[in-house]
């Protein structure tokens, strides 16, 4: 049950992270629910939830952690577009690599 796996791509990988950290900073207010503005963000979906659970968990930021994730998708040449949909396999490399 081997898959190919999918070939890192930098661009498509730094748009997303782009997009997330914008959102981020784009709702910063306490009154505003982040995870829901970002879910709602056209093209991150669940892929920004799981980043935003594993920022709550480690008290890390998100720019923090969106450079860790394009780390570990490099490493395990995935782009972040294949991650995105497999949200467990996500948060599990998050939750080892923090």
């Amino acid at each position: 049950m081997s898959m190919k796996p999918l070939q890192f791509d930098p661009q498509v990988a730094g748009e997303l992270v782009n997009k997330l950290i914008a959102g981020a900073q784009s709702f910063t207010p306490p009154t505003v629910n982040i995870p829901q503005q970002i879910a709602a963000t056209p093209g991150i979906g669940r892929f920004g939830a799981s980043l935003l659970a594993a920022a709550e968990r480690t008290g890390k930021n998100m720019a923090t952690l969106c450079d860790i994730a394009v780390g570990v998708a490099t490493a395990s040449r995935r782009s972040l577009e294949d991650m995105q949909h497999h949200d467990e396999d996500l948060g599990h490399a998050l939750e080892v690599t923090l």
